[in-house]
């Protein structure tokens, strides 16, 4: 399937995370821009090596946001605020760079980087769909996303290992959990009950790995499945049978 037809239920913003749109690029300058503005990492997105990431990242993310608080002048917990502070830090980018843009690529800008200081990265637009039960990360530039009962590829990726590890670390940061070599497999609670297992080198073979399962409320009936084509008539046949029968199916 192809990554268009993939995009067609993302929202709109997922592009400034597709490295063949140009706003991909305008989104990673901007979010470094910001980053040595306040001093805090330079060229944190730009490293491959994920075992060179050995800052705090909940004192980074703190730190940021107090920064941005003192010279914007929002309070904290304002989340419209902060949406308004990084609305006007993509204005001030693009002129003192001479970038036209149009209103809505400036919105998407703004999500994007609503989405990289306050959210999960290029895994938000999936994480926003209600419809997509699983997403599945293999390195910086492949990731996946079960929808109706298959996987596809997703038409966005990370910008590199070390961006990836950022991500994980705004994931696990909360429960006191950090990824590393001396643990290289944990898993965690999101805030919206979602399952995230993360993986890192010797165990992960392909880099930061990363897999989401969600919670969305509703149970799959085989009926369910069938019109999903996860399986076929005559399977869900089979497997009513085997059931009424009180059969050991496994």
């Amino acid at each position: 399937m192809s990554n268009q037809n993939n995009s067609q239920r993302l929202p709109l913003w997922w592009q400034v995370y597709d490295q063949e749109d140009h706003l991909g690029s305008l989104l990673k300058a901007i979010t470094e821009s910001l980053l040595d503005e306040f001093e805090l990492a330079t060229n944190y997105y730009g490293l491959d090596d994920w075992r060179v990431y050995d800052k705090d990242p909940g004192k980074f993310q703190l730190n940021f946001f107090e920064q941005l608080e003192q010279k914007l002048g929002f309070e904290g917990g304002d989340i419209d605020a902060f949406r308004r502070a990084l609305a006007i830090s993509v204005e001030t980018y693009l002129k003192q760079h001479r970038i036209e843009a149009g209103e809505e690529e400036k919105q998407q800008l703004t999500e994007g980087l609503f989405a990289e200081f306050g959210g999960f990265g290029p895994l938000d637009p999936l994480l926003s769909d209600e419809d997509i039960t699983d997403i599945i990360v293999h390195g910086p530039s492949r990731v996946y996303f079960r929808r109706g009962g298959r996987f596809e590829q997703a038409p966005l990726s990370f910008w590199s290992s070390q961006h990836l590890m950022w991500v994980i670390d705004r994931m696990f940061t909360p429960m006191a959990l950090r990824v590393s070599e001396d643990e290289p497999m944990l898993t965690t609670r999101l805030p919206d009950g979602s399952r995230a297992s993360a993986a890192v080198p010797p165990v992960s073979l392909v880099g930061p790995a990363l897999a989401i399962q969600t919670f969305r409320g509703e149970r799959y009936t085989i009926d369910h499945l069938v019109e999903m084509d996860a399986l076929t008539e005559e399977m869900a046949e089979f497997i009513k049978a085997c059931i009424d029968s009180k059969l050991n199916i496994w």
